[in-house]
This record gives structure tokens, sequence and C-alpha cells, in this order.
């Protein structure tokens, strides 16, 4: 069995979201998934395998399985390119726990395709200012396990430093923060923390452009963005708002590749 770790939304090692993808010939069990992706101990590895003309893909964090995962999906992609598996002149459907994902080159990047995610306001402004000493402009949950958090200001994103048990036990165990970017070069600006899956920081956050999107068209009426992760590693992404779907644009390069003697 061979894995490869690809770093996603980023043209330069060491930066973006490095991600595991794991090619099968066959499916595996979920135990063994979730051991792998134990001892990759990235944000997340992707298991995929082909089934008639799509690819069957599951995303496990070092602690738990996710439905959506954009940087894992765009790894995965990745892979399937450069190795030549996929010709590069075809599109890539992926069919996830509970999405359809598409995936194609363009301009020497990858597009991804992805369903949008619903977003409802919330009140509870408390359980966000316990665990960060920030108070929230808004506050919203989303229909997959991102709760979204609009900040103030850019200072507040940059520096926050959350106190990750307070988040889980206020139940914000996976959270996105944005704000306005003061950088003409980027619309808004991000940060991840998913404690609850055994990430405390994710660098480069493909699905939460699912929810980021549609909230930042309700409020600017933009449907084009230019978005910076705001992380240690940093990530960079292009997306274009189209209703019920997000297309996001980013690179990805290999890093290495090894065979997992079972």
């Amino acid at each position: 069995m061979k894995i490869y770790q690809v770093d996603s939304f980023t043209n330069e090692m060491f930066k973006g979201n490095p991600a595991g993808v794991c090619i099968l010939e066959n499916p595996i069990n979920e135990a063994l998934m979730q051991n792998i992706a134990l001892e990759m101990d990235i944000s997340e590895t992707a298991f995929l395998y082909k089934e008639k003309d799509y690819y069957s893909i599951r995303f496990f964090a070092p602690e738990s399985e996710v439905n959506l995962c954009g940087h894992a999906t765009l790894a995965s992609s990745h892979i399937l390119y450069e190795s030549g598996m996929i010709p590069e002149s075809e599109e890539i459907i992926f069919q996830s726990n509970n999405s359809i994902l598409k995936t194609k080159k363009k301009n020497g990047k990858i597009l991804m395709n992805f369903p949008v995610l619903e977003i409802k306001e919330r009140n509870d402004y408390n359980t966000f200012i316990d665990a960060t000493g920030i108070e929230p402009l808004e506050m919203y949950d989303t229909n997959d396990h991102w709760t979204l958090v609009v900040l103030k200001n850019q200072f507040d994103l940059i520096n926050i430093k959350p106190d990750l048990n307070k988040l889980i036990q206020n139940g914000l165990g996976d959270i996105v923060v944005t704000s306005l970017s003061e950088d003409k070069n980027y619309d808004y600006l991000l940060r991840c923390f998913a404690p609850a899956v055994g990430i405390s920081e994710d660098p480069a956050t493909g699905s939460a452009q699912c929810a980021l999107a549609p909230y930042w068209n309700m409020k600017t009426g933009k449907k084009e963005f230019k978005a910076l992760q705001a992380s240690k590693r940093t990530g960079i992404f292009t997306i274009n708002f189209l209703g019920d779907r997000v297309e996001i644009l980013g690179n990805a390069i290999t890093i290495f590749e090894i065979n997992v003697l079972i």
C-alpha cells in the first residue's frame, strides 16, 4: 500500500496544508484507515479507489472521519494527474460520504467544484468569548461540522489564541474564524481550529470556503474572492461562488511517497 504526502493550496514545499493520499485497489476497513490517519498525524488522509466512472473517497483526521475535506481532495486529484492515472484533459469525479466532488485542471492549477454549506445564525457568543477573550461580530452553524465565527477586524483574527479545551467543552470543537482583509490582495482572511478531530489549527482549509463564499457573497454581493488563511504555513485560495456550488482553485506539490507494510 502506497501513501503520498502532498502540500495543498501552495506551490512551495512545506507551506499550505499537508494531506495524505492513499489510492487503493479495493476498500479497506474503517479501523485500518483510522489507524493509518493517526500514524500520519496530519490534518487529513484521503483513501480512494475507482468505482466505474468515479472515485469513492473518504477522509480521516487523526481522531475521526470527516465528511468533506478540500485540501485532501486537491491532493488526491494532484496525485491522480501527476502519476498519469488520469489524463490532465479529463475531469475527476469523487463520491464522498455525502457529496459529489469534481475537479479538473485549469491553467496549471486544479479547480475543485464543491457543494455550498448552509449557514444558520446563532447567538450564544459567550461560548466563543469564554474560549478566546474576543467578542465576535456574528456566529453561524453550518450543515457540516464547522461553526463560522465572524470577527470585527483583522487584528483579532491574526492574534487569536483560543483555549482548545474550552472550545471543545463549549461545543465549538470545529471553528472557522474570518474577517475582512486590510490587504488589497485579498478579500477576506480566515483561520481554522478543529481540536474535536485532533487538529489544533488547520493550515489551509478548502472546505471552509463552502461556508465562507456564501457568507461573504451575502455581505458584499461579490461572487469572486481571493482569500488568505493566516496560519503559520499559510494558504491561498481563489474562489468563485456559483449559488449552490463553490469553485476553489489551488496548487499542490508532492512531498514524498512511502510504502505501508501491511
